[in-house]
């Protein structure tokens, strides 16, 4: 069995259902529905899941039976209780093992946080891809059992380098509203103090008046884009990605003349390919290269110092995206005093804005070689 992004919550019509949305793969229980929705009615308000009957695409079971079947759905023991945040019986896979995101960002639930491995499967040249960072945050955030809605925000500050080996993430709900629930995270490694703090929110997303006047940008035909040559890139997380702009120039040992222009248009997409949700949307926010590098045509020293990503979709609109291209949108405002602002906007292949991100990118000029 496949789920993904199985969640709870409680249903403001009805305090005392708790409603389990997750999207089931094709070949699943209930004749190969591809997206089952489960209530689980439980005998008192909250997250009680010890008694009670369970509805899954029209079926029903109750007692023991239903709650084995919501443990296996959720990773949780059969008291209600979470045992395991993720294993290999949950997550996206591909040729019979876990994707490489999934497994990136496996964690274990310890009572009050989860604990991890950081690989080089996402590698950057001296720590881990930043944007494999977000997921690993977004994927704590997403199976905390106390979230409530859909994330809506997230920052995360980069305050040091995170290096292979165990970590730990803690994080709480600093305050829930009516509306939003604001969260602390850290991330850290051994003794040493946090690497990694950020925040998010979240949001049940009631339905309401909406106007989109922001517009997709134009790209080019597919055919005419440029696949960027990860093959050439010392930095494994650029082979996790298939990503094809609308102008490329092979970087050169020496900064150019003159500044160029630092937009990019493009499409951009997990390889293997994977289906999209809120930890693979995180990533995808940090999808594009320093705009420092397409200024200036040539490498230097640079890192995200902190990046904030708006997420305008619900995980049923990115569980319609699957596993098509996204288009990317990057740019920036200022290169100033070591530092430049990074832009970015995220686009579903129907003209839908999936998510937004803005970012602080720490730079240095590139040392200069003798002639």
């Amino acid at each position: 069995m496949l789920l993904h992004d199985v969640s709870f919550r409680v249903d403001p019509a009805a305090d005392r259902d708790v409603i389990m949305r997750g999207r089931m793969s094709p070949g699943d229980y209930a004749g190969g529905n591809g997206g089952a929705m489960g209530v689980w009615r439980t005998p008192e308000a909250g997250l009680d899941r010890r008694g009670g009957t369970m509805h899954i695409a029209g079926n029903t079971m109750t007692g023991g039976f239903a709650r084995k079947w919501l443990a296996v759905m959720a990773d949780r023991g059969e008291d209600g209780s979470m045992q395991r945040a993720h294993d290999s019986d949950a997550g996206n896979m591909v040729d019979g093992a876990l994707h490489p995101l999934d497994a990136a960002t496996q964690l274990t639930w310890t009572g009050d946080g989860f604990t991890g491995l950081m690989t080089r499967a996402y590698w950057n040249f001296a720590g881990p891809y930043g944007g494999l960072t977000a997921a690993l945050l977004m994927r704590a955030l997403m199976q905390h059992p106390e979230r409530r809605g859909d994330p809506i925000a997230l920052t995360v500050n980069y305050c040091a380098t995170i290096a292979e080996g165990p970590l730990r993430i803690s994080l709480r709900a600093a305050r829930t509203n009516r509306s939003t629930q604001h969260w602390f995270l850290e991330l850290a490694q051994g003794d040493d103090a946090p690497a990694i703090t950020a925040t998010a929110i979240c949001s049940a997303r009631p339905e309401t008046w909406s106007h989109r006047p922001a517009q997709p940008p134009s790209l080019p035909p597919e055919a005419e884009l440029v696949r960027f040559p990860w093959e050439k890139s010392p930095c494994a997380w650029m082979s996790r990605y298939d990503v094809r702009l609308d102008r490329y120039t092979p970087l050169a040992p020496r900064p150019l003349a003159e500044p160029v222009a630092g937009a990019q248009t493009g499409l951009m997409r997990d390889e293997p390919p994977r289906p999209l949700d809120f930890v693979s949307l995180a990533a995808f926010a940090d999808c594009f290269f320093a705009r420092v590098f397409v200024a200036r045509g040539t490498l230097m020293p640079v890192g995200t110092i902190s990046m904030t990503t708006w997420f305008h979709a619900t995980a049923e609109a990115l569980a319609r995206q699957g596993e098509a291209p996204l288009i990317g949108h990057a740019d920036t405002r200022v290169y100033n005093h070591g530092y430049h602002d990074q832009s970015a906007e995220l686009w579903s292949r129907d003209g839908t804005l999936l998510a937004t991100s803005h970012q602080l990118v720490y730079f240095r000029d590139p040392p200069v070689h003798p002639a």
